[in-house]
């Protein structure tokens, strides 16, 4: 057994039960600079810093100074007697790399853990407060309906209530809208229908499809082109919602005019190359935090915790954007400085596919109703 353990290229260091070294293998020795019988009948637990379950152990070398190796411990009973067996090694500063980037990764799974549960808590928090809104105002509507006073009452705004009714019932749509193709995506089963569109004109149409509304905020809306057509391969609904998200998110996060010293301006532009086109959506509103930006688009993280006050979201409409670009093979980023603005830009290849027959054409009342959807967590407060 001894020449086989001395032959042996990984070193060994097997102690006794009062953990004191039985026996070392030339490797083990030449690791950290002993000779012969040198640490036969020492305590391991001064010649080595152990931790349970620990892979890497500091050693102390004969020069004096302590070097870490790789470890692992087996135990084995040998004529009644049971011995432990260390098995050791040395190890590059790659390998130690590796080992620092599984434990992050096992940090960030953590952190993961940590964000799921405070996301699924805001979702249920979504849910119930525009329910409750719904709620009470069919109530109130209910018992006025009862009375006889629904339409006729004096000073009772009903068109206001209904407003509230329909944006918060939208809000719940696009929640359970998102949820679902996350979902969908996640599995790998989210259908996206390539055609050859003009994407400027798909792009400008969005855009101005919420120009009015965007304007009664008291925000600027400019879109700008180098490029009048450009077709390539796309799904229309599908740069409808990413365009309507990065709008909405726009006006959102842009501010009160009131709170303001500039004009407020949200601007989409589209500069076109040899392989892509690239979308730009600008604001000059309020901006994101530095340590934000890295994780604007990971799923269950919100963007703006100083903000909940005046915004709502449930973390999930940046990153469903960014699966959504994916299914398309393009990118998006972001650049932001907060008190000044963001801007978000995506990048779309230019190619085609066979043409399709039987092409859906999307209704003025359908795009109205997505407008509303997209834009049900922008609202004022009316109660």
């Amino acid at each position: 057994m001894k020449k086989l353990l001395d032959a042996l290229q990984q070193g060994i260091c097997i102690i006794n039960q009062k953990r004191i070294i039985c026996y070392t293998n030339p490797v083990f020795l030449d690791l950290l600079g002993y000779r012969g019988c040198e640490l036969i009948d020492e305590p391991i637990d001064e010649l080595a810093l152990f931790k349970e379950k620990e892979d890497l152990v500091m050693f102390r070398a004969k020069k004096g100074d302590y070097q870490k190796l790789k470890v692992k411990c087996l135990e084995q009973t040998f004529e009644e007697e049971v011995f432990k067996c260390i098995l050791v090694e040395s190890y590059t500063e790659k390998e130690e790399k590796e080992i620092e980037q599984e434990e992050l990764e096992y940090e960030k799974g953590l952190q993961l853990g940590v964000l799921k549960k405070e996301f699924f808590a805001n979702v249920s928090h979504e849910f119930k407060t525009p329910l409750n809104i719904i709620l009470a105002m069919m109530q109130l509507m209910d018992k006025n309906n009862e009375d006889g006073t629904l339409v006729y009452q004096e000073g009772y705004n009903l068109n206001k209530y209904i407003k509230v009714v329909k944006q918060n019932a939208y809000r719940l749509l696009r929640l359970v809208n998102n949820l679902i193709d996350m979902t969908r995506i996640g599995a790998g089963y989210y259908p996206v229908k390539f055609e050859n569109h003009n994407i400027i004109q798909v792009v400008e149409e969005i855009t101005m499809s919420v120009a009015e509304y965007i304007q009664g905020k008291g925000i600027e809306l400019i879109f700008d082109t180098e490029e009048e057509e450009v077709f390539l391969a796309c799904d229309p609904e599908k740069i409808e919602r990413i365009m309507l998200n990065l709008l909405s998110n726009a006006v959102k996060y842009m501010g009160p005019p009131e709170e303001r010293d500039h004009i407020l301006r949200i601007s989409v532009e589209i500069e076109v190359n040899e392989e892509s086109v690239c979308i730009y959506v600008k604001d000059n509103g309020m901006g994101i935090q530095e340590d934000k930006i890295q994780s604007i688009f990971e799923r269950f993280v919100q963007v703006e915790d100083n903000l909940t006050a005046r915004t709502d979201g449930s973390g999930i409409g940046l990153a469903l954007v960014k699966s959504l670009i994916e299914l398309h093979d393009g990118h998006i980023a972001v650049q932001s400085e907060e008190g000044v603005g963001s801007t978000f830009y995506f990048t779309l290849p230019i190619r085609q596919v066979e043409a399709v027959h039987n092409v859906i054409q999307r209704t003025t009342h359908n795009q109205i109703e997505k407008c509303s959807i997209e834009f049900s967590d922008v609202y004022d407060r009316l109660i």
